[in-house]
């Protein structure tokens, strides 16, 4: 893999890239070894089997629609700051406000057991 000056980044320097310096060595990688016709169907195939993944996932383990079909707004822009903020507290224990942190799990914790309650009462 090269970086964007062209130069091979060692082992020990790839953590030390940030996420797109990463991903541009990678797509550079993937689209010189498979050229870009063959390099962007690979991409779209990777794409659609972690979607079905997904759908599959929800259907046989969790028995319920993924998050995507609840609200669109939930999945694509409220659940990416959910994982970021998670990220933050736990690597660098950081919270907009005090009890932030506290109150998201609070929050987690009755969800999940209404689902639960309402999973129960439609298996019994």
């Amino acid at each position: 893999m090269r970086m964007s000056n062209g130069k091979r980044p060692s082992s020990l320097i790839w953590p030390l890239m940030n996420q797109e310096e990463r991903l541009f060595s990678f797509e550079r990688v993937l689209a010189t070894r498979l050229g870009f016709s063959l390099a962007w169907k690979v991409v779209l195939a990777v794409q659609l089997f972690c979607w079905i993944g997904q759908f599959i996932g929800h259907g046989v383990f969790e028995k319920r629609a993924p998050a995507l079909l609840d609200n669109l707004v939930q999945a694509f822009i409220m659940a990416p700051f959910f994982v970021l903020f998670e990220a933050l507290q736990t690597f660098f224990g950081y919270e907009p406000y005090p009890g932030f942190h506290a109150i998201v799990q609070a929050k987690i914790e009755t969800e999940i057991n209404e689902w639960k309650e309402k999973k129960q009462k439609l298996l019994n």
